[in-house]
């Protein structure tokens, strides 16, 4: 998946490509700094500094809002 980022927000990050990498994320992981639309099922949210972020198996992902809406962005663990 090819993002094409811009100011504060991203160019060409569309439903399908986020769709298609969180049904992936499963079996191959995610980069730092991948969008996905949902995180998996159960996931915990932690605050770290007044920040939300959500842990699943060791992935961080935290709530983004872009041009179509939420999305989630994987951090690096902190």
């Amino acid at each position: 998946m090819v993002n094409h980022y811009y100011g504060g927000g991203c160019w060409n990050c569309g439903g399908a490509a986020i769709a298609g990498a969180a049904i992936g994320a499963a079996a191959v992981g995610l980069a730092v700094g991948s969008l996905v639309a949902t995180v998996p099922a159960g996931c915990p949210y932690q605050v770290v500094g007044g920040t939300n972020y959500y842990v699943c198996n060791g992935t961080w992902y935290q709530p983004y809002y872009g041009n179509n809406g939420l999305y989630y962005r994987v951090v690096p663990p902190l």
